[in-house]
């Protein structure tokens, strides 16, 4: 099973689903907790965006996401119909600053840059397309 989808409507509630199949996922293909982890934190903190701000109207959609474990490289593919919108073009949050001082927003895109080995965005066929990476050793668990 190196290859696997999960398919969530864009509603809080379906967050809940991420982590145990994450979990699964990760168990079956030999990937290291932490790098479990930090993934799953990404992928939680991603789907939240999406889910609050992708889409402006109370309809119900759906999110892609695709895992796989190539070598020692987990792959996550993030996929929705929302709203155009790059992550990665997103200011930096200067952490230097109290955070009375901070801006609401753009800690959980500060958290999965900083934990992400590479993070790549598209706009394909009028879809989002994120693609976050997490190298490994096979030998970490």
């Amino acid at each position: 099973m190196k290859k696997q989808n999960l398919k969530i409507e864009n509603n809080k509630q379906e967050l809940k689903k991420i982590y145990p199949f994450m979990d699964v996922f990760c168990k079956r293909n030999n990937v290291p907790s932490d790098v479990f982890n930090e993934v799953t934190l990404s992928i939680d903190e991603l789907v939240t965006n999406i889910i609050s701000y992708a889409f402006g109207d109370n309809e119900q959609h759906y999110i892609d996401i695709d895992v796989e474990v190539e070598g020692n490289l987990l792959c996550v593919i993030l996929k929705d119909e929302g709203r155009e919108f790059n992550p990665l073009t997103y200011p930096e949050v200067d952490i230097k600053k109290s955070l009375d001082e901070m801006k609401i927003g753009g800690l959980g895109i500060h958290i999965v840059r900083n934990l992400m080995d590479e993070i790549v965005y598209k706009r394909e066929n009028n879809f989002n397309v994120l693609i976050i990476k997490k190298s490994f050793s096979k030998n970490e668990n």
